[in-house]
């Protein structure tokens, strides 16, 4: 049988990758260059001219890039599509270059490191497709209870009511629009990148 709920479907419909109700949307781009002997100097001048990257990003980036008396020139593009758990979509590009110089005249050697990241970040909006009903009761007084010939009891006085709770659902994408979606994001990625190239 036909499955109406599979984004292939909805191909000539507002499923395009531009349709998608997202609650973040958010582009990177950085570039920076740092120069000096201590590699531990370089890879924190280099961490901090990557503001505004998520940290784990950055951290992995700077650590591949600057390796102790290597001289690279490398590329590294990574994606990640978890919309069943996380509806997450990340996807970066990193280029770099780094030079070293070795010691000469009792001088320690150097590095010369040039970076660029850019990056796509976008999290679904979540869909509400159903409520909990959720009993709740708050004492609030007491009151004469049991009375007897002589004295009361105190009895709690309970304000009942329900709380409403959303239970949300992701959008999930077939890997036909996984593939899409990455495609798209590689191009915003790029784009993001353009105006410090």
């Amino acid at each position: 049988g036909s499955n109406n709920n599979n984004e292939d479907n909805d191909d000539n419909n507002s499923s395009s990758i531009e349709n998608l109700s997202t609650d973040i949307f958010k582009t990177y781009a950085r570039a920076h260059c740092v120069h000096g002997e201590n590699i531990d100097d370089v890879r924190n001048g280099l961490h901090s001219g990557l503001d505004g990257i998520p940290a784990t990003l950055r951290d992995k980036i700077t650590s591949m890039a600057l390796i102790k008396n290597i001289s690279q020139k490398y590329s590294i593009q990574d994606t990640l599509i978890n919309f069943q758990e996380e509806g997450r979509a990340f996807l970066y590009k990193a280029f770099w270059s780094t030079v070293y110089n070795s010691a000469n005249n009792n001088n320690n050697g150097s590095y010369e490191t040039c970076l660029l990241v850019t990056a796509v970040d976008l999290t679904l909006a979540e869909t509400i497709v159903d409520w909990n009903h959720i009993p709740q009761k708050i004492h609030i007084a007491n009151e004469p209870c049991n009375c007897g010939y002589l004295y009361c009891l105190e009895c709690p006085v309970f304000h009942e009511f329900t709380v409403k709770q959303p239970i949300y659902e992701r959008r999930s994408m077939s890997l036909k629009k996984q593939k899409e979606l990455r495609n798209w994001m590689i191009e915003n990625a790029i784009e993001a990148a353009e105006p410090i190239t």
